[in-house]
Formats: C-alpha cells, structure tokens, sequence
C-alpha cells in the first residue's frame, strides 16, 4: 500500500527522483494518490491504481480495482462532480490534449514550492542559525513543510502553546501530536509534543509580495521562538 500524496512534489534532480512502487511492480501495489497537491487545494479528490489480481472465495480471482469500487462506502468512491472536473482540467494541456504526464503541471508548481522553500529554511537558518542547540528543522526534500523542533525538553507544543503563538505574536502554525499514532505516543508519551509543522506552499500574494510575506512571516515566526522557546 503505497500512500504518494507528494510524488510530484521533489525537490530532487528528475534523473535522482525516486520511482514509486507502483512504477516498479503496479501488481503487487496499490497506489494512492490524491490531485489537491499540485492541482487545487481546495476540492479533495483522491484516486487508488492497482494491477493487482487477488484470490476470492472459492479461488476465484478478481481485479483489486474491482473489489475496491464495489467495496467503497458512497462517500468515499463519489466525489463532488466539480472537483472532479477541476481535476479533470489538469490533465490537458493548452492544445486541450490528454497530457501523458502530470510531471509539466508539477514542474509549474515546483518553481513556487523551491522559492518558498529557500526563503524559509534561509530565514530560519539567519535567525535561529546561532542556537543549534535549542532549535532543529529538517530540510524536506519533498512535499512543502518542515518539522521544527524545540530542543528545551519544558517546551510542549500543545494546544496552549499554538494558541499563545497567536495571541502573543500573531503566528498560526500547525502542532505536529495529532500526525503521531498512539502507539508511537506509548511508546514517548511526548512524540511530537515538542514539534511544529511550517509550511511554505502557495499564500495569497504571488511574485515578489509573495517572497516578501513569507519572509515577514518567517521572521516573526523566529522571534517567537526565541521569546518562547
């Protein structure tokens, strides 16, 4: 089982790109793959590719994807018909003809994704840089966020902590507890306590405001850490 959200979100080389391991071995992989990360954000539409055949009652043999249609609750297997279309969208290209890949819708988004990228990791690099050991960030090599840790171990990113971000400095982040499973909380009753989820996907401003809103938004993110952390 494959979950590739962000399989046209990498930031490597296209010949240093890993493949998916559906592009390995589609019959003995199911894919899942969803059009909100390079299409719209808005309108969820996911989508499962199998080449897999499975045994059945009475060793009969039946298509994965079949069983999957015929299996999925209404909610999950119809999504909304203008989602759908928009995705649709994505796969022609200007000459209205069916692209053969996603890769050139992808490429687009990308520019936008490595700019924000660096203004990010650049800005917490000059601000936070001098305190390797209170603060860490990883450097994604795919999809468009990156965990921030607070080293202090009487820092605990809970719901408190994110509401004080807001009322004191005005910066919204995503806490990282919730994208723990509990046996990983059984196992640290303080996994993801001491994270934050930053993001740097697309804002409201495009251009050089966009590269400027984001550079002021990662600046008071940095203060904040600093005052709080």
């Amino acid at each position: 089982m494959e979950d590739a959200p962000y399989v046209y979100i990498s930031y490597a080389e296209r010949s240093e790109r890993p493949q998916p391991f559906v592009a390995l071995d589609a019959a003995r992989t199911v894919h899942l793959f969803t059009g909100s990360k390079i299409g719209l954000p808005g309108p969820r539409v996911g989508f499962a590719y199998s080449e897999a055949v499975v045994e059945i009652e009475n060793g009969e043999r039946a298509p994965l994807a079949d069983l999957l249609l015929t299996e999925a609750s209404a909610d999950i297997l119809f999504h909304n018909p203008q989602a759908l279309r928009s995705f649709e969208s994505l796969l022609f290209d200007e000459a209205f003809q069916r692209r053969d890949s996603l890769w050139p819708v992808a490429e687009k988004k990308l520019a936008v994704y490595r700019e924000n990228r660096t203004v990010l990791l650049d800005g917490l690099e000059a601000k936070l840089g001098a305190h390797p050991d209170r603060f860490r960030w990883t450097e994604p090599q795919a999809g468009f966020f990156s965990v921030f840790t607070f080293l202090d171990p009487d820092v605990t990113t809970d719901d408190a902590f994110v509401s004080r971000l807001v009322a004191e400095h005005g910066v919204v982040v995503i806490p990282m507890y919730d994208f723990y499973p509990p046996d990983a909380r059984r196992r640290n009753p303080r996994a993801g306590l001491n994270q934050l989820r930053l993001s740097f996907c697309f804002t409201e401003s495009v251009g050089k405001k966009r590269v400027a809103d984001l550079t002021a938004a990662v600046a008071a993110f940095a203060d904040a850490a600093l005052a709080i952390g």
